[in-house]
């Protein structure tokens, strides 16, 4: 554990050296910021982080709707036969309404093509009679 600079004493920022700055960093991070939040944005900087310097590809449907959903922005209103209804919380904070009806999946974003907000709800939904494997 880094013991300088101790509490009360101040000192610029780049009088510390890097590597003594990213563990007095890791260290604050990792006590103040819940475990479970911090698992989930290191997974989101493995996914997507780059130590080459290249360029980093944005993030795809797919990815962006696990993220979604394990961060806790599912919620399922509504469950039958037919039909499941849930809300999607997006990046943007707008909350959209995805919906599997008969078949068919629709969400109120404004997306062309397959969206993130369906693939959370897609996850997390299975037919009648057939198995999910864990």
């Amino acid at each position: 554990m880094l013991l300088w600079p101790r509490r009360g004493e101040s000192v610029e920022v780049d009088a510390i050296e890097p590597e003594d700055l990213r563990t007095l960093c890791r260290e604050c991070i990792e006590l103040h910021i819940d475990q479970r939040r911090l698992d989930i944005l290191k997974v989101a900087e493995e996914r997507f982080s780059c130590r080459c310097g290249c360029e980093v590809t944005r993030e795809n449907a797919q990815a962006k709707g696990e993220r979604y959903l394990l961060s806790g922005r599912l919620t399922i209103r509504l469950v039958t036969p037919e039909r499941i209804e849930a809300h999607v919380k997006g990046d943007s904070g707008h909350i959209y309404r995805v919906i599997h009806d008969n078949g068919l999946w629709t969400c109120s974003c404004p997306a062309k093509q397959r969206c993130a907000h369906l693939v959370a709800l897609k996850r997390v939904v299975s037919r009648p009679g057939v198995e999910v494997l864990g």
